[in-house]
């Protein structure tokens, strides 16, 4: 099967325009520009050589700039007017200065609309002591639009080129109605000091959280939507790179590097929400899943259903590369990974084996290939001995998984190295078709997990195809196959050093034309950023 999106878009063609056009389009941007003339820039100083960061704030109209020289800002930043369309109120500075918003919950609180912050750190350590909860402040930049029962919106915010880090919560929120937005190129690292460093029993340590969960809504669904989320490098050592809650639609998560995810239950990328995007991203050393997809039910509703993941690099995954665990999906082609990540969980219209607290073990065992009608699928369409398949079953509400080989033992205890698949009820387990036969042949592009190298014809590349559907029984109940013999082992080896920068991401994403590249690909698509 061709990948849907096998290639990343850059610039559109050149199209011709005309005179007249060329005119107006000038005339329009003179407009738009017009308020630049009398634009104000306020510097301020976190010494007192200069406008506090208060009062620059307060004197800040559209179109103009508070300028922060460096220095450590004690004061949290707070938002006091809207910016216009093409005249933000824009906030800049070095990474030497430095908002650490001692004595507020929130370092940088923004309430209005288009306000533009480039530049500068925000460090959420405010206190001396590694061992005091306090000493982390509990939100880094939070975003706070009107409310979900408001006809109202926060538009237009941008955060660009910035250092966030150290956060007792999430780093960086977008709530209540947050449109627009447009989080790019910055650097995230160590969120959710509060419950994962001091064991606090949450899982709050997102580096960018869209919208709010359902289960806090008062007035309904959260609809933060078609917000950008691009070229960041997110290292979290706590939840989520980017999470995406139920009621937030259209949003754009690409380009992005995520690492240090700890939370197995869910994945480097989550979206509980509707119709969002993620491309082109990297995934590496995250406990839960490369991306996880599905939501609660809510009056009805089921969310979490029609997202697209496409040309995504996952690496050391600890749940598989996709979760899929509701609903029907939308384009899932063209991602690669490696180093044991090719595993899928997630529902087959054919089995369905998990009930809440209860489970039905009605299995029938079929040694017939299914070409590809479900997650759990063969090497080769054309092998009809060791490909592994479930059937025959009208019921819902289960997670499976195909892995391929891992060389971490230590994480694979529970099963053995041969094609078997083993379905998880709990502390239960069920065994599926077992066969005497491997196959070698990959399965070039026919599912969501694709080789590494297309002419690799050794059995490194493991695959389960993409499918629809999905939905999730527990966030214990999950299975694992694995492949095993030592020439395998050897083989899926070679198969992942065939090209040289097949191990580090790093190198392949910190190169200075790839990041002018992506940059560029910013400013020419002009924040659309939407899957075409």
């Amino acid at each position: 099967m061709a990948c849907c999106h096998s290639e990343k878009k850059t610039n559109s063609s050149s199209l011709p325009v005309s005179p007249l056009l060329r005119s107006a389009l000038l005339l329009l941007l003179l407009l738009i520009l017009s308020p630049s003339a009398r634009a104000v820039t306020y510097d301020a100083s976190a010494d007192g050589d200069g406008f506090d960061l208060y009062e620059a704030m307060d004197l800040a109209q559209a179109g103009d700039t508070v300028n922060l020289q460096d220095g450590t800002y004690d004061s949290a930043l707070v938002s006091v007017r809207d910016g216009e369309f093409g005249s933000p109120i824009t906030v800049s500075g070095g990474p030497g200065a430095i908002i650490k918003g001692s004595y507020s919950s929130r370092s940088v609180l923004i309430t209005h609309s288009f306000i533009t912050l480039k530049g500068f750190t925000v460090e959420g350590k405010i206190g001396t002591s590694d061992t005091d909860e306090a000493s982390w402040v509990n939100k880094c930049v939070y975003v706070e639009g009107p409310g979900s029962q408001s006809s109202a919106v926060l538009d237009g915010f941008v955060m660009e080129d910035m250092i966030v880090q150290n956060c007792g919560g999430e780093c960086v929120r977008l709530k209540d109605s947050v449109i627009n937005a447009q989080v790019m190129g910055n650097t995230i690292s160590n969120c959710g000091v509060h419950d994962y460093m001091f064991n606090s029993g949450d899982k709050n340590g997102e580096g960018v959280y869209i919208g709010t969960s359902s289960t806090q809504w008062t007035n309904g669904e959260d609809t933060c939507n078609d917000n950008l989320v691009s070229g960041n490098r997110i290292s979290t050592s706590g939840n989520e790179c980017v999470d995406i809650k139920e009621g937030a639609s259209g949003n754009v998560i690409e380009d992005n590097i995520c690492s240090e995810q700890l939370d197995a239950e869910s994945g480097c990328y989550d979206s509980r929400g509707d119709g969002n995007t993620f491309r082109y991203n990297v995934g590496t050393d995250c406990m839960g899943a490369g991306v996880r997809l599905g939501g609660w039910e809510v009056d009805g509703h089921q969310y979490g259903v029609g997202n697209s993941v496409y040309g995504n690099d996952f690496n050391a995954v600890g749940e598989g590369a996709l979760k899929v665990l509701v609903g029907e999906q939308g384009d899932i082609c063209g991602n690669t990974c490696e180093d044991g990540s090719c595993s899928l969980v997630g529902e087959d219209d054919d089995v369905d084996y998990y009930y809440g607290e209860e489970e039905e073990e009605e299995l029938d065992s079929d040694d017939d290939d299914d070409g590809g009608s479900g997650f759990v699928t063969p090497l080769s369409e054309d092998d009809d001995d060791g490909g592994e398949e479930a059937q025959d079953s009208d019921d819902d509400d289960f997670r499976v998984s195909a892995d391929a080989d891992s060389d971490d033992d230590d994480n694979n205890d529970d099963h053995i190295d041969d094609d078997n698949v083993y379905y998880y009820y709990g502390e239960e387990e069920e065994k599926l078709g077992s066969d005497d036969d491997d196959d070698d042949d990959d399965d070039d592009g026919s599912g969501f997990v694709t080789p590494l190298s297309e002419d690799d014809d050794d059995d490194g590349g493991e695959e389960a195809q993409d499918s629809d559907d999905g939905d999730e029984g527990s966030s214990s109940s999950r299975s694992r196959s694995r492949r095993g013999t030592d020439d395998d082992e050897e083989a899926a080896t070679a198969s992942t050093t065939d090209s040289d920068d097949s191990d580090d991401y790093g190198d392949r994403f910190d190169s200075d034309d790839d990041e002018s590249e992506r940059r560029d690909r910013r400013r020419l698509r002009g924040g659309a950023g939407r899957a075409s």
